[in-house]
């Protein structure tokens, strides 16, 4: 030990001559990098003309322009020279200053604190966003984090406690408005935002083992106090969404170039993002996923709010994929969530008012949707019952869709092709019609679906979606013939198909033509003799 403890010295000493002159291109961007990462793997006594300056560097940069490349070897040379305490300082120092409300309340230069490692003393300029990339690295670089953790936990419980008056200068940017708020824009109220809830998360799940139940039971009550914040502070922004957007856009349209809505997805959208990391690690309780539900329904309501829905739907998989089969209460919250989904996403697409945000949405979710969908299948193919829940479901979705076109004459007549099908029925099919295991348990609950329900079908208009329903899954080469040949001969013989007599006699000429038309083109492709 004694013996590699000396030849350590050496080398040591050896490198930091070699360093001394390699430090001569200190000055060239390109390699100033990698020369800071060299000279950390020394003692910083070997390198004083950089171990003194690391944070002074640190402190020079620019609180908006500086990127990652900037600073990422310099934090961590000061990490493993053992300067991490007096980064800190400087990191909580500047959240400190960004937090307050008032103009002149962080104008005036401060007196730097600094720990005794740190050798200098001068006016600091507070960069809160600066700051807030400094945290951001430190706790993802690994090296940084494992020190952190282990070394500094009284530092980042300081730090998380500046990070907490975000939340009140939240609630006045969402409900009151601020007109002036000093190095407290959208984007640093966002950044900070994001970084309060992750350290939250990471000084819970990083220090203690998932297998202390009180630890546990704690991080349950985080994310209560997460979620029962957003539903009362950021959901009303949603439920107010005319009147605030007015309100907010006259008292700081120049403070911030987001309007309400756009700001509060961004909120919720990294709460999710966060909490989909949580639930892949702890179990989630019914009265956790109903607080989660709860903000998952507020945002399937708007059009500009439903653009979380890909997040949303990666949490809804992993609560799947590990409380499905075993926690039954879930499961039902689960299918009311997927429920209630649906037939919101019927709702905007009927109701015309931004098509084009809507299309691009779905088309956005399409994979995670089919994600879901496989994971549930998965999950539930021995609860025969739930499965068969979530299916009858997406048909009652695109039934519905399409009776409702039916009745505003958006559709009267024989599809042409699997693309004729309305927006989110089309958007359902295409998901189901990518595996032919969901295809096959679609064409069997359809027909469940006709046999179990024949009340859904004595309106007319009910009935021709159902048979356009049918016509397109017929353009699908994917589509099984002899099961679709079976439900439609099952179809023809139930009670739900009228009688030449009582089509005839109804007075709506269109429907009464749309359906004929199209009982005459089922019965061309799927029967060989027509009736």
């Amino acid at each position: 030990m004694t013996t590699n403890h000396v030849l350590k010295e050496k080398l040591d000493k050896i490198f930091s001559k070699a360093l001394s002159i390699m430090m001569r291109e200190f000055k060239n961007s390109q390699l100033r990098s990698a020369l800071i990462i060299i000279a950390g793997k020394l003692p910083p006594k070997l390198v004083p003309y950089l171990s003194h300056q690391c944070l002074s560097k640190l402190q020079k940069l620019s609180d908006t322009d500086s990127v990652k490349e900037d600073f990422s070897a310099l934090i961590q040379t000061t990490c493993s020279w053992g300067q991490m305490k007096g980064l800190l300082d400087l990191i909580q120092e500047w959240l400190t200053d960004g937090m307050k409300t008032k103009l002149n309340s962080s104008l005036n230069s401060k007196q730097s604190k600094r720990s005794q490692q740190v050798r200098f003393r001068e006016e600091v300029i507070p960069k809160p966003m600066l700051a807030l990339k400094f945290l951001l690295f430190v706790i993802e670089q690994p090296n940084c984090r494992a020190l952190l953790l282990n070394k500094y936990q009284s530092n980042i419980i300081g730090i998380l406690e500046q990070l907490k008056f975000v939340l009140n200068l939240l609630e006045q940017r969402l409900t009151v408005g601020l007109k002036r708020l000093q190095y407290a824009d959208d984007t640093f109220l966002q950044a900070a935002y994001y970084l309060y809830i992750r350290i939250n998360l990471l000084l819970y799940v990083g220090v203690h083992s998932e297998n202390d139940e009180g630890i546990v039971v704690s991080l349950e009550e985080i994310m209560k106090q997460f979620c029962t914040w957003a539903q009362n502070i950021i959901v009303p922004v949603f439920n107010n969404q005319n009147s605030s957007e007015k309100a907010i856009r006259k008292r700081h349209s120049s403070d911030s170039k987001e309007n309400s809505i756009t700001f509060s997805c961004n909120l919720l959208e990294h709460l999710f993002t966060l909490t989909h990391t949580y639930l892949l690690m702890f179990k989630i309780n019914e009265t956790q996923y109903y607080l989660l539900s709860e903000l998952f329904h507020c945002c399937f309501t708007n059009v500009h709010s439903l653009k979380l829905l890909p997040i949303i739907i990666k949490c809804l998989i992993q609560i799947v994929s590990v409380n499905l089969s075993t926690n039954h209460d879930i499961q039902q919250t689960i299918h009311e969530s997927f429920k209630f989904l649906l037939e919101t996403l019927v709702t905007l697409a009927t109701s015309k008012s931004d098509t084009h945000t809507l299309t691009l949405i779905l088309n956005s979710s399409r994979l995670h949707m089919s994600n879901l969908l496989s994971t549930i299948y998965e999950f539930s193919t021995h609860r025969g019952t739930m499965l068969s829940c979530f299916f009858q479901t997406i048909l009652t979705a695109i039934l519905s869709e399409l009776s409702f076109a039916s009745e505003q004459n958006d559709i009267n007549e024989v599809p042409s092709n699997f693309q004729n099908i309305k927006l989110v029925s089309l958007w359902l099919l295409n998901i189901i019609f990518k595996k032919p295991f969901l295809i096959r348990y679609f064409l069997k609950e359809l027909h469940t679906f006709t046999q179990s329900k024949p009340d859904t079908f004595k309106n007319y208009h009910q009935f021709y979606s159902l048979l356009y329903l049918l016509n397109t899954l017929n353009y699908s080469p994917k589509c099984f013939k002899s099961e679709m040949k079976d439900l439609w001969l099952y179809i023809k013989q139930s009670d739900i198909f009228p009688s030449q007599t009582a089509l005839d006699a109804e007075d709506d000429i269109g429907v009464k033509l749309s359906i004929k038309g199209n009982i005459t083109s089922l019965n061309m492709k799927l029967c060989d003799q027509a009736e």
